[in-house]
Protein backbone atom coordinates (compact mmCIF):
# COMPACT_ATOMS: atom_id res chain seq x y z
CA UNK A 1 0.00 0.00 0.00
CA UNK A 2 1.37 3.48 -0.54
CA UNK A 3 1.53 5.52 1.94
CA UNK A 4 3.23 8.78 0.82
CA UNK A 5 5.88 10.25 -0.95
CA UNK A 6 9.42 9.75 0.68
CA UNK A 7 11.56 12.13 -1.43
CA UNK A 8 11.62 13.87 -4.66
CA UNK A 9 15.25 13.86 -5.69
CA UNK A 10 17.36 15.40 -8.60
CA UNK A 11 20.87 14.38 -9.30
CA UNK A 12 23.86 15.92 -9.03
CA UNK A 13 27.53 16.25 -10.13
CA UNK A 14 29.09 19.24 -7.13
CA UNK A 15 27.11 18.25 -3.93
CA UNK A 16 28.65 20.95 -2.17
CA UNK A 17 28.17 23.66 -5.36
CA UNK A 18 24.16 22.20 -6.02
CA UNK A 19 23.63 22.36 -2.07
CA UNK A 20 24.62 26.24 -2.27
CA UNK A 21 22.18 26.51 -5.20
CA UNK A 22 19.22 25.23 -3.52
CA UNK A 23 19.92 26.36 0.01
CA UNK A 24 21.44 29.84 -0.54
CA UNK A 25 20.10 31.03 -4.31
CA UNK A 26 16.53 29.42 -4.08
CA UNK A 27 16.33 29.60 0.12
CA UNK A 28 15.22 26.44 0.50
CA UNK A 29 15.53 24.91 4.36
CA UNK A 30 18.41 22.06 4.47
CA UNK A 31 18.15 19.33 6.99
CA UNK A 32 20.86 16.72 6.12
CA UNK A 33 23.72 17.31 4.07
CA UNK A 34 26.31 14.43 3.03
CA UNK A 35 28.94 14.20 0.22
CA UNK A 36 26.75 11.49 -1.48
CA UNK A 37 22.96 12.84 -0.33
CA UNK A 38 21.50 16.08 0.88
CA UNK A 39 18.09 17.12 1.70
CA UNK A 40 15.95 19.67 1.53
CA UNK A 41 12.32 20.03 3.29
CA UNK A 42 9.87 22.29 1.16
CA UNK A 43 6.93 22.83 3.24
CA UNK A 44 6.68 19.16 4.44
CA UNK A 45 7.91 17.15 0.89
CA UNK A 46 11.34 15.99 1.01
CA UNK A 47 13.80 17.33 -1.76
CA UNK A 48 16.85 15.16 -1.64
CA UNK A 49 20.27 15.42 -3.97
CA UNK A 50 21.76 12.66 -4.95
CA UNK A 51 25.63 12.25 -6.18
CA UNK A 52 25.29 11.31 -9.42
CA UNK A 53 28.81 9.07 -9.52
CA UNK A 54 29.82 9.79 -12.50
CA UNK A 55 26.69 8.37 -14.40
CA UNK A 56 25.15 11.04 -17.20
CA UNK A 57 23.01 13.41 -15.52
CA UNK A 58 20.04 13.23 -17.77
CA UNK A 59 17.86 16.33 -18.05
CA UNK A 60 13.94 16.52 -19.00
CA UNK A 61 14.95 19.53 -20.99
CA UNK A 62 13.30 19.78 -24.31
CA UNK A 63 13.14 23.52 -25.15
CA UNK A 64 9.53 23.19 -23.69
CA UNK A 65 10.24 25.20 -20.55
CA UNK A 66 6.70 24.82 -18.58
CA UNK A 67 5.76 22.21 -20.36
CA UNK A 68 8.55 20.05 -19.61
CA UNK A 69 7.75 16.96 -17.23
CA UNK A 70 9.52 15.03 -14.71
CA UNK A 71 9.82 18.10 -13.07
CA UNK A 72 10.21 19.96 -9.25
CA UNK A 73 7.41 22.37 -9.07
CA UNK A 74 7.79 25.04 -6.12
CA UNK A 75 4.32 26.59 -5.26
CA UNK A 76 5.05 30.38 -4.83
CA UNK A 77 3.27 33.99 -4.07
CA UNK A 78 4.58 36.91 -6.12
CA UNK A 79 5.55 34.87 -9.01
CA UNK A 80 7.01 37.52 -10.98
CA UNK A 81 8.56 38.71 -7.78
CA UNK A 82 10.74 35.46 -7.36
CA UNK A 83 11.43 35.39 -11.01
CA UNK A 84 13.39 38.56 -10.72
CA UNK A 85 14.45 37.77 -7.39
CA UNK A 86 15.87 34.64 -9.02
CA UNK A 87 17.05 36.23 -12.17
CA UNK A 88 19.55 38.41 -9.78
CA UNK A 89 20.71 35.35 -8.43
CA UNK A 90 22.01 34.50 -11.84
CA UNK A 91 19.45 31.91 -12.45
CA UNK A 92 18.83 31.73 -16.22
CA UNK A 93 14.98 31.12 -16.81
CA UNK A 94 13.72 28.97 -20.30
CA UNK A 95 11.41 31.01 -21.98
CA UNK A 96 8.67 33.54 -20.52
CA UNK A 97 6.55 33.83 -17.45
CA UNK A 98 3.16 31.49 -18.59
CA UNK A 99 -0.27 32.69 -17.74
CA UNK A 100 -2.17 29.61 -17.44
CA UNK A 101 -5.73 29.39 -16.59
CA UNK A 102 -4.59 27.50 -13.50
CA UNK A 103 -2.04 29.31 -12.83
CA UNK A 104 0.92 31.18 -13.77
CA UNK A 105 4.51 29.54 -14.43
CA UNK A 106 7.98 30.09 -15.14
CA UNK A 107 10.67 27.45 -15.64
CA UNK A 108 14.38 27.41 -15.10
CA UNK A 109 17.64 24.98 -14.89
CA UNK A 110 19.71 24.06 -12.02
CA UNK A 111 23.56 23.99 -12.18
CA UNK A 112 23.29 20.44 -13.67
CA UNK A 113 20.64 20.80 -15.92
CA UNK A 114 17.61 19.98 -14.25
CA UNK A 115 14.53 21.85 -14.72
CA UNK A 116 12.23 23.04 -11.79
CA UNK A 117 9.78 25.21 -12.39
CA UNK A 118 7.75 27.85 -10.26
CA UNK A 119 3.81 28.29 -10.33
CA UNK A 120 1.52 30.68 -8.72
CA UNK A 121 -2.02 28.99 -8.63
CA UNK A 122 -5.28 30.87 -9.50
CA UNK A 123 -8.24 30.81 -7.34
CA UNK A 124 -10.83 28.76 -8.35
Amino acid sequence: MIAGIQDVYYYVDDMAQAVAFYRDTLGLRLISESPHWSVFDVGGVRLGLHKAEGNPIRSSLNHAGIYAGATVTFKVRGIQQEVERLQSAGVKFIGDVVDEPFGILAAFQDLDGNIIKLMEPKAV
